[in-house]
């Protein structure tokens, strides 16, 4: 039973991660087609 409580601790912490990862790519992501449509222009 502790091993199953740690490792949906585990899960749980791995979940956050990707949340977090997630948000931070799609800012990068619009931050880049940024970059891409302003050099296109210049």
């Amino acid at each position: 039973i502790h091993l199953m409580l740690a490792v949906r601790e585990e899960v749980e912490l791995l979940r956050e991660q990707i949340r977090d990862l997630q948000e931070k790519n799609q800012q990068l992501e619009r931050e880049n087609s940024v970059v891409v449509v302003t050099s296109l222009t210049s």
